[in-house]
């Protein structure tokens, strides 16, 4: 104890017994598995944690002394006092300079390739710049931390401490292993989320894709509507509906397939056409004058359009292309916009179903007292020239020429023949095949001066006829074979004798009136006669 000049007074002792420093470090715990030991400056335990540690017998003298740390026993705490020893021995460079991080480096890749060990990032960038000294016993790392004993005290003593680098990592490791299954939900959360976003946000797209697809095909009535609670898709989903109604009334006036091929080649709309083979549909209804003179306005557009609907959505379901409607007529063909190598036997199995819808129709009509309607049909095959005519504001997609021109003539001459369905000789050699026929007469209709035969067309091959009617068909070829033959009387023998069990054949009445004729005007006869006869008539 000092006075006010320094000068000493008295002065108080102390005396810790070492037992009793080592029992004070053994408590003392900075981890579960650290330890604590003093050592001086001779490298000699002081403290230790087990206090029997701190003293042994000499090996030579058998005396009592100081034990050596390297006597500890613990290996690990062996290695670590040599290590701190070690690296203050050889003078290594400050941790901060760039020197001192090159030697840990250094160090660092030493072990990876000698060792295989891979240093921890701490080991090499943090645990220097406190003064921590590492060492590795079994594959473990220690971390050590020495305390020097203040200068004021007369021995050069220093506490160390030595913990296992787990230890001290064990709660970082924790919080790391957390904040990485954390991470994970969170990510999984945010995956699952951005799925559902996404989906929620696609899935309307993706519909979108595949309604504007169906326009692209033209399956314009498989169009539907998208709800979604996103505006923007919701205004397109509007949009595409609005087209696809302005499309359907489009549809009305241009043939489909035509639309779909033009969308299909990327091609625009324009002037010009091109010769194609085509066979062409005339339909007619007869009397139709008289008809329309005897109904209200209304109630013959709804009648004529009812008639019209059932005969066009055959002709389409038949894959033929609707040219035009003129008053209660249709004209259609096969062959184009798409070529059809089966168009002849198309129309001709369209005309059919057309006369048995009809008859369907003028059943029901007649039960609700609505006039019954009568159709005529012709139909030839040939080349015509087919596409736009018109000018470049308005167009309209038809085909034209003289094999258009012959089919609407041949729908004509029915009244004639009192037939339904007139085929050209040129449909005829297509379809023979497949349906039964009728030869009718070798004609050249008005307009014409080279004749051809013209046939009736009666049904598909595949129906079963009366054999009355099979054996009216046998009998009436032989009747025109003799007719072509000039084998007048022959011929009127074998039409008057079908004339009696076929009295409503107009067809047999004219022939027998030729036949007379041609008998008693010998000179009506043109030299080299094929059988042809000019018609004068529509």
């Amino acid at each position: 104890v000092l006075d006010n000049l320094g000068n000493l007074m008295s002065a108080v002792c102390v005396n810790i017994p070492l037992e009793n420093l080592s029992a004070f470090l053994a408590e003392q715990q900075v981890t579960p598995n650290s330890r604590m030991f003093i050592a001086n400056a001779k490298d000699e335990l002081i403290a230790h944690y087990d206090a029997q540690s701190t003293t042994t017998r000499d090996k030579i003298t058998g005396e009592l002394r100081m034990a050596q740390v390297n006597e500890a026993g613990e290996p690990w705490l062996v290695d670590a006092f040599r290590a701190y020893r070690q690296r203050h021995a050889d003078g290594r460079t400050e941790p901060q300079t760039l020197l001192g991080l090159w030697q840990r480096l250094s160090t660092a890749w030493e072990r990876l390739v000698t060792l295989g060990e891979v240093p921890s990032p701490l080991e090499v960038f943090v645990y220097p710049f406190y003064q921590f000294s590492l060492s590795r016993t079994d594959g473990r790392t220690y971390i050590t931390y020495v305390v020097p004993f203040p200068k004021s005290f007369a021995s050069s003593w220093e506490i160390f401490v030595v913990l296992p680098e787990e230890d001290l990592l064990q709660a970082v490791d924790s919080m790391r292993y957390q904040a990485a299954l954390t991470a994970l939900a969170i990510l999984l959360i945010a995956l699952l989320v951005g799925i559902w976003l996404a989906n929620l946000l696609t899935r309307p797209i993706i519909r979108l894709a595949a309604e504007t697809d169906k326009i692209r095909h033209l399956h314009l009535d498989e169009v539907e509507s998208i709800d979604s609670n996103i505006q923007e898709i919701d205004v397109m989903s509007t949009a595409l509906l609005t087209t696809t109604h302005g499309l359907q009334a489009f549809r009305k006036y241009v043939p489909a397939s035509l639309v779909r091929q033009l969308i299909e080649l990327g091609q625009e709309a324009e002037l010009g056409g091109e010769e194609v083979e085509l066979t062409t549909f005339f339909s007619d209804v007869a009397g139709f004058t008289t008809v329309s003179e005897n109904m209200p306005a209304q109630a013959l557009m709804h009648h004529l359009s009812e008639y019209l609907e059932e005969l066009s959505q055959i002709i389409l379901e038949k894959h033929g292309t609707i040219d035009k409607y003129m008053g209660d007529s249709i004209m259609a063909f096969w062959g184009a916009p798409v070529q059809q190598m089966d168009a002849p036997i198309l129309a001709c199995h369209t005309a059919l179903l057309c006369q048995r819808k009809v008859m369907e129709l003028n059943t029901a009509w007649a039960r609700a007292g609505k006039p019954l309607l009568h159709t005529r049909i012709g139909m030839h095959t040939g080349v015509a020239v087919v596409g736009n005519v018109g000018s470049n504001e308005r167009m309209n997609y038809t085909a034209v020429g003289d094999s258009i021109n012959l089919a609407s003539r041949l729908e004509g001459i029915n009244k004639l023949y009192g037939t339904r369905i007139i085929i050209s000789e040129a449909t005829y050699e297509r379809v023979a095949e497949h349906f039964f026929c009728r030869l009718l007469d070798v004609v050249a209709v008005k307009g014409k001066t080279h004749g051809q035969k013209i046939y009736e067309l009666i049904d598909e091959k595949t129906a079963v006829l009366p054999l009355a009617l099979q054996q009216f068909y046998r009998d009436y070829a032989l009747g025109m074979e003799a007719y072509l033959q000039q084998d007048w009387q022959q011929a009127q023998d074998i039409f008057c004798d079908l004339q009696q069990q076929h009295t409503d054949d107009p067809a047999l009445a004219l022939f027998i009136k030729r036949c007379i004729t041609f008998q008693q005007q010998p000179s009506a006869v043109p030299e080299h006669w094929d059988g042809t006869v000019a018609l004068l008539e529509k």
